[in-house]
């Protein structure tokens, strides 16, 4: 059975990461000590102990005078984020070859083919939602929980900049990746760790130029 939080520090932090991570709370937003205390029923010591670890976390930023806000993440730090994961995913995926099962490989299947669908009806939204569910099936057999943890973590960071997907800011984008992931999955089919490690390279480099480019049109924006 699942354990909840152990502190009062602990449940506002937990509360407030998955609203920020959601998307529920805003770039930018204030986060107010006395409306959280209030919010949560507690002092104001648990909520400024829950905003330190945010800050930490680099979900917020701590001003002297202004208090707490939402912090914004742009395109670089994104890209930043992405090209730190998709490196642990490539051994990630090759150290999963060895225990995925025909089950396994089959559910990778079924979601190449549901983002199939969402590339012919030109969903960005719902082909990130599955880029996701995919990458994720790709590492699940991996034993290293710690590796995986890191993992949902980095994916995190970048969920909640919803603006920042790669799909949304370049759709050709989505066909190109629905191609690397069927070789992705045709490596792992064949049981090769080698090849899976050489198929998600490849995929990681394609990714961090498209990347690239969504960087380098929103520095041409800024500047206009």
């Amino acid at each position: 059975m699942a354990k909840g939080p152990a502190t009062k520090t602990e449940y506002v932090y937990g509360n407030l990461r998955r609203e920020i991570l959601s998307g529920a709370l805003k770039p930018d937003q204030r986060l107010r000590l006395g409306e959280l205390a209030s919010r949560y029923e507690t002092s104001e010591m648990p909520v400024r102990e829950a905003l330190r670890m945010l800050h930490r976390d680099g979900l917020i930023i701590m001003h002297n005078h202004r208090g707490a806000m939402v912090s914004k993440l742009s395109a670089e730090r994104a890209a930043e984020y992405v090209e730190v994961r998709m490196l642990l995913e490539t051994y990630a995926a090759s150290s999963s070859t060895r225990f995925h099962t025909e089950e396994s490989i089959a559910k990778l299947r079924q979601i190449q083919a549901r983002m199939e669908k969402a590339v012919e009806a030109g969903q960005s939204g719902r082909f990130r939602q599955m880029n996701r569910e995919l990458h994720e099936a790709i590492c699940a057999p991996c034993p290293n929980t710690v590796l995986k943890s890191t993992l949902a973590e980095l994916w995190d960071q970048v969920w909640r900049a919803h603006s920042d997907s790669i799909f949304d800011a370049d759709k050709g984008r989505m066909a190109g990746a629905l191609a690397e992931h069927a070789a992705i999955v045709k490596a792992i089919a064949s049981r090769d760790p080698a090849r899976v490690e050489a198929a998600m390279d490849s995929h990681r480099q394609h990714t961090l130029k498209a990347w690239r480019r969504v960087v380098e049109q929103k520095r041409a924006q800024e500047r206009a």
